[in-house]
């Protein structure tokens, strides 16, 4: 289990438009944040922390897109940065 905890701001929390796996996912990115602002987890260890599956935790990151609660960011080597939009 991982030693951090997770913030949850009142757009995410009270959004309707999308699901408890989602807010959840959304705290355990904002645990992550780099001090850049930015989080590089995988969706592996997200799955492994929150115990839910890959792809639970890469839909959950769409719904979170979807609906611009992050955007997210690839670099040429392919590594991706999620960056949360409600801080």
């Amino acid at each position: 289990m991982a030693n951090y905890y997770g913030l949850l701001p009142s757009p995410v929390r009270y959004a309707d438009n999308i699901g408890e796996p989602s807010k959840i996912v959304y705290a355990e990115l904002m645990a992550t944040l780099t001090p850049n602002g930015f989080s590089t987890a995988t969706d592996e260890q997200m799955g492994a922390d929150l115990g839910r599956s890959v792809e639970m935790i890469a839909a959950s990151i769409s719904v979170l897109e979807d609906y611009k609660f992050v955007r997210i960011h690839y670099t040429k080597d392919g590594q991706r940065k999620i960056f949360p939009t409600h801080l």
